[in-house]
């Protein structure tokens, strides 16, 4: 078995190194070896803000008229354009904004801000066009899209709440792990191997309500970027990133926005600071379906009305919060910096659901950057992030009545630079040191006379380097070429034991244990990336790349809902880091105003995969990694998809015919079966049309192939003992899903500059389609004194109404 990337262990580091630097001095060497413009130059610099509020402008262009030189905003809004000496006539734009031209002529490096109003069009043309963000690749021939914030809002959503990750499943090559869930499976890969970011810093459990909302306030986010394979500037994740970013807080005047509904409500406050030198946003979001669906349930029942489709009683405990904080100041023209923090927590009691458990979980996550400006070609962000989450598991049957309680933290210091020596050549390099806590599982007793013996498995402690370059070069008008490498190393600190088990009963057979701050063992990858991008002709594009990644976290999950419950543990001899090889390839064609068509195939090859052995043993065990096996996995596809984003008529068509398989020793007899998110055929729609100044309409549809489960296939009594017998792994399919949601928006006042308000009611699975939910086996008292297993399909709603009143002041 052969792998591009590289390991290396403690005794192989002298020589691996050496190969190292050389392959990066060759790298830079190559970039830096590029021709740059011939003649006198000068730097045209600053940033680009939208004109109302303050807030930075990612995406937006800037172009020289007359020519196809250009550049793109960053993440926070900078811009850089290297210009001949002399006059030039410079335009800039951003989609739903009026565009700006001015007449410069430099003659020195030149700093010029910026802003941009939003555009005056009809209402309903500023609707549909406010959140056209080009799709256009931050890094050519990377696999990006981005959504807006604005249609976002448009994409019926479960509860009637906009939803940043259910909104991704409408692009090709996102599928869901489950029903109603917000669970992603990029490109054939599993919900685990996603990074999902807010503000930089990583969410390891996002979602509400075990998956089905994601954590994310749509009034306190701007953009989501999702990138289907992961950059060199990011590492460590083997499908897709998911970046979110939250806005700024307008830096011009006091803001209030907010949500009430049937569930859940939001609100959101934003104001400048300091004069304007910088601003301020709070956001909170609270649900309330536990305490709405008994009021729901009860009211029902004295109607006489049928309610067992919703969770009731006063025994149901379901809530759940969010919070938002980001502040920002500028120091200078220079000097920036933000503050942002996040906090999300939920509470799951529902007996028809959980049982006798009652979970408790939550994020909390933080992020201080200082933007730096070097000089005009050289942007530099620095950040300190932290991150943590943490889980409690409440046993509510008396008998035993304890409680498990795990947590995941991490602390990241990085620093990213975005050099432009010249218009045509743009570099990216930067390097991180990230430290991991994991705290697997603490066991103690509710109450004194329980019959739980306090017990704590053994805590993991890591350390992450990395060092990235990449570099796009415009090398010929209109293509591109990009490439991109990353050197990581990912070691276990003691204290802790570090276990060698027997291949066939996976019994410890040996043992070796570590002191505090000791390096028990270190793994290293060398990942390459290259990708070209050829624009031809009126709108046409091709691009082909290839990746190279690693994930050195694994996340063991006996369930496909992605319960906050799941168990995290670094690579270790017992599991290697995971590795992943991604080809893609594609065309796409844009025209008229706002068209485009693509078409998109990909192939990847994983290795090191986990899962569970058969009748592994998960509860309370200290030798976990030896339920564990690791094998092969490979997904391929094709993408197709169909947009038209401008407008009174908006939409998108998107359907994915793909395959993701495993192979795993020790798993299905050594078989080659279904991934848990194997699903073959998948097909979303979704269009939103503005009716008139006041009305728009939405609808989106989805139809999948039914995802694979294991179910049971007969039961045999041994000496008094019930076994269950089980189909092969994955090797059953429940039914088809496929569901209609409608979206209604109605606007009284459009035009009112201050305070607006909406009315929006939605309507999920409009025909009642019972999809099913999942599939749960119990003993059943069977004829003549027989007991049998009888496995029970479970949906999770039939038709839902939602309303809700939106407003902005």
């Amino acid at each position: 078995m052969m792998y591009s990337s590289v390991n290396i262990y403690r005794n192989l580091y002298p020589v691996k190194i050496k190969a190292v630097r050389v392959l990066i001095s060759i790298f830079f060497g190559l970039i830096l070896g590029v021709p740059v413009l011939e003649g006198q130059t000068f730097r045209l610099y600053g940033t680009v803000r939208d004109a109302q509020t303050g807030e930075s402008l990612s995406g937006a262009t800037v172009a020289i008229a007359g020519t196809a030189s250009g550049t793109v905003t960053n993440a926070y809004g900078y811009y850089v354009l290297t210009l001949a000496a002399g006059g030039h006539e410079v335009q800039w734009s951003y989609l739903g904004y009026a565009g700006r031209v001015e007449n410069v002529t430099v003659t020195a490096d030149t700093l010029l801000d910026i802003e941009l109003s939003p555009s005056a069009t009809a209402i309903g043309e500023v609707t549909v066009m406010a959140d056209r963000i080009s799709r256009a690749p931050v890094v050519a021939g990377s696999d990006v899209s981005r959504l807006g914030i604005a249609e976002i809002r448009r994409i019926p959503a479960l509860l009637g709440e906009p939803d940043a990750l259910r909104s991704l499943q409408t692009l090709p090559g996102v599928q869901t792990s489950h029903h109603g869930s917000i669970n992603m499976s990029v490109r054939g890969g599993s919900y685990s191997q996603n990074l999902v970011m807010l503000d930089e810093a990583p969410v390891f459990n996002p979602s509400h309500v075990l998956g089905f909302v994601s954590p994310f306030n749509p009034d306190a986010i701007s953009t989501v970027d999702l990138y289907k394979g992961v950059p060199a500037r990011y590492g460590s994740k083997l499908s897709s990133i998911v970046d979110i970013r939250m806005k700024e807080g307008s830096r011009e005047r006091l803001g209030v926005s907010g949500s009430v509904g049937l569930l859940m409500s939001r609100l959101a406050v934003e104001s400048p600071v300091a004069g304007g030198r910088g601003s301020i946003l709070a956001a909170g979001r609270f649900c309330y379906a536990g305490l709405a669906g008994w009021g729901i349930s009860e009211l029902g029942n004295a109607l006489g009305a049928r309610t067992d489709e919703f969770p009731s009683g006063k025994s149901t405990r379901l809530w759940f919060y969010d919070l938002n904080l980001k502040g920002n100041y500028i120091l200078d023209s220079k000097n920036r910096i933000y503050l942002s923090g996040y906090n999300g927590f939920d509470r799951f009691f529902v007996p028809e659901f959980s049982g006798a458990y009652l979970l408790e979980w939550g994020n909390l996550n933080g992020t201080l950057r200082w933007n730096h400006i070097v000089n005009p070609s050289l942007f530099v962000n620095t950040s300190l992030i932290a991150s943590r989450f943490g889980y409690s598991n409440y046993i509510m049957n008396d008998g035993l009545a304890y409680r498990w309680d795990a947590s995941l933290r991490q602390m990241e210091l990085k620093s990213d630079a975005e050099h432009t020596p010249d218009s045509r050549l743009k570099l990216r390099y930067g390097l991180s040191l990230t430290s991991f806590g994991i705290r697997p599982g603490d066991i103690s007793p509710r109450r004194s006379d329980s019959p739980v013996a306090p017990f704590s498995l053994q805590q993991e402690h890591s350390l992450e380097t990395g060092l990235y370059a990449e570099a796009d070069w415009e090398a010929l008008p209109g293509l591109h070429l990009s490439g991109g490498v990353r050197l990581s190393t990912f070691s276990n600190i003691g204290p802790g034991t570090e276990y060698t088990f027997h291949p066939y009963n996976r019994l410890p057979v040996d043992s070796v244990s570590y002191g505090s701050g000791r390096f028990m063992r270190t793994f290293a990858h060398v990942n390459p990336r290259a990708a070209v991008r050829y624009l031809f002709g009126e709108g046409h594009t091709l691009k082909a790349s290839y990746t190279n990644m690693v994930q050195y976290l694994h996340k063991a999950s006996n369930s496909t809902l992605g319960m906050p419950t799941d168990i995290w543990f670094p690579a270790s001899n017992a599991a290697p880091p995971q590795t992943a090889h991604q080809f893609s390839a594609g065309y796409s064609y844009a025209w008229g105003k706002g068209y485009s068509v693509s078409i998109e195939p990909y192939y990847k090859r994983m290795y090191h995969q986990i899962d569970f052995r058969d009748n592994a043993d998960l509860f309370v065990n200290p030798y976990l990694a030896a339920e564990i096996n690791s094998g092969e996995g490979e997904s391929k596809g094709i993408e197709l998809m169909l947009e038209k984003m401008q407008g009174k008529l908006t939409g998108r068509l998107s359907y994915t015919l793909s395959e993701a398989t495993q192979q795993i020793e020790g798993v299905n007899e050594g078989r080659r079966y279904a991934a848990p998110y194997d699903s073959r055929h998948n097909l979303t729609a979704y269009t939103a049309f503005q009716a008139g100044e006041k009305l728009s309409v939405a609808a989106s549809f989805r139809y999948a192939t039914g995802r694979p489960v294991t179910i049971p296939a007969g039961t045999f009594d041994y000496l008094g003992t019930l076994f269950t017998t089980y189909t092969e792994r994955n090797g059953y399919r429940i039914a088809d899903f496929h569901e209609l949601n409608l979206s209604f928006t109605w606007t009284p006042n459009p035009y009112r500059e201050r305070y607006r308000g909406s009315w929006n009611l939605s309507i999920m699975n409009v025909y009642n389609r019972k999809n099913i939910f999942s599939i749960y086996s119990e003993n059943v008292p069977g004829e003549m004194g027989t007991t049998l297993r009888q496995a029970t399909k479970m949906y999770l709603y039939g038709i839902l109404p939602m309303i809700s009143y939106t407003f902005k002041w």
